[in-house]
């Protein structure tokens, strides 16, 4: 649905397909913090291993409140929020 591109941080949103309007949001801060040092440090709320009952949380990702509802980086139940740890990783 959406992805940000290195090495200059370019984003993409397929907007047909992005039913909460979040995607761009969540992608800009892919962005940001791409921009800030060259590197991914705010990570998405994937569930590490599909094939195991439950979400198998990344720990960075989980420390950074990634998949607490409500989250911007978080797939299952995205909301508007960025947590203090994702925020420091941004470029303003």
């Amino acid at each position: 649905m959406g992805k940000c591109y290195p090495p200059n941080g370019q984003v993409a949103v397929k907007n047909s397909v992005d039913g909460d309007d979040l995607t761009l949001a969540h992608e800009k801060v892919h962005e940001m913090d791409w921009r800030k040092d060259g590197d991914f440090d705010v990570e998405d709320g994937a569930d590490m291993d599909a094939l195991k009952t439950g979400i198998q949380k990344d720990p960075t990702a989980d420390s950074q409140g990634v998949y607490n509802d409500g989250n911007l980086m978080n797939y299952a139940k995205t909301g508007q929020i960025i947590g203090h740890e994702q925020g420091r990783e941004l470029d303003p």
